[in-house]
């Protein structure tokens, strides 16, 4: 059986009536965020680390007047807590880390 890498894939995930689409980490940034985790814990930092260097897109989130807001850094700093601990979830669960592992 081969191995498939396809480093472009993204997966879908919803929440709030909007629609992520995501990338999964990478062995390395695995591996990397499982060692901070260990010496550090889970903190903000890292949890929006994950999530802005997964998240290749979005539809769905809009600012007050209506209007689609950009998938950037920014943005994601604003993405109310629940939709962002469920992205960090989906993210770390896409890279076949447990709860625990994940700092849950």
């Amino acid at each position: 059986m081969a191995i498939t890498i396809d480093p472009k894939a993204t997966h879908a995930t919803e929440k709030e009536g909007a629609t992520f689409h995501v990338r999964a980490m990478t062995g390395r940034q695995v591996l990397s965020m499982s060692t901070r985790m260990t010496n550090d814990g889970a903190d903000s930092d890292l949890i929006y680390e994950v999530i802005t260097g997964a998240v290749s897109s979005w539809e769905g989130v809009l600012d007050g007047g209506g209007a689609a807001v950009p998938c950037d850094a920014q943005a994601i700093e604003h993405l109310p807590l629940p939709v962002a601990i469920h992205l960090f979830e989906f993210i770390t669960g896409l890279s076949g880390l447990t709860g625990e592992e994940a700092g849950n």
